[in-house]
């Protein structure tokens, strides 16, 4: 994310913007859609440093100076408003980034899946957007009724388990571990991968590491431990379905 804000650019008529939510936050600006919303205007306020506000921005700002307001208390439809005019009067395009969208509150969710299908299917403007999410059912249902591209973590297993045969092949015991272990280790990275691939080098790196790793036993004992730590993961993310 950040190397995506840090790329230089030439001129201000591309924006990216994300809103990043969580619910497990003391933060109420992290799981409220109002308060996200907001960040996305200020994002796309001044893309750029040392440009001047845009002009949708001004206008509120003006209008609040001369009411004599510290601030603006913008309701829902005014953000609303105010978003599809900055991105339709200012921008060739736009890339809005939702992460992770089932950490917002389900009470309100709904407003949020509403916003994004307004701005992202306006035929006055283009706005691309990405959305990560769980397959919360409500969100699934949503987007299945509107044009869209969805990846999911079961479409780069054959990449991972690629990946993880060839590192294992070279890397494991120096290249010196049996087949079989070879073919345990794969299966079992493989499966509990969530289809992160970046998480599944790290284990790599671990279970290839010579200074600590130097035989099968070892192997064996580290690649239980993470399968461990993968099944609390998976029933404490159940208990916080349930709760």
């Amino acid at each position: 994310m950040d190397a995506v804000l840090d790329r230089p650019r030439l001129d201000s008529d591309e924006a990216f913007a994300y809103f990043f939510y969580s619910r497990n936050s003391n933060d109420m600006a992290l799981r409220d859609p109002k308060a996200v919303l907001l960040s996305v205007v200020q994002q796309l306020a001044a893309p750029l440093p040392g440009l001047p506000l845009k002009a949708p921005i001004a206008a509120v700002y003006q209008r609040e100076v001369a009411r004599g307001r510290a601030g603006a208390q913008l309701t829902m439809d005014e953000i609303m408003e105010l978003l599809t005019d900055l991105i339709q009067d200012n921008y060739k395009r736009v890339t809005l980034v939702a992460d992770p969208l089932d950490e917002c509150d389900v009470s309100t969710r709904a407003l949020v899946l509403v916003t994004i299908s307004i701005l992202t299917y306006n035929p006055n403007s283009v706005v691309k957007t990405l959305v990560l999410n769980r397959n919360e059912p409500d969100i699934m249902s949503y987007f299945s009724r509107t044009p869209n591209f969805s990846i999911t973590a079961a479409d780069n297993v054959d990449d991972i388990l690629s990946f993880v045969s060839k590192q294992i092949d070279q890397r494991s015991l120096q290249g010196s571990a049996c087949n079989e272990l070879k073919e345990r280790v794969c299966n079992d990275l493989n499966q509990i991968a969530s289809g992160s691939i970046r998480w599944v080098a790290l284990q790599v790196d671990s279970l290839c590491d010579p200074e600590r790793i130097n035989s099968e036993i070892n192997v064996k004992d580290l690649l239980s431990k993470l399968l461990k730590a993968s099944k609390i993961r998976i029933q404490e993310s159940l208990k916080h379905l349930i709760m």
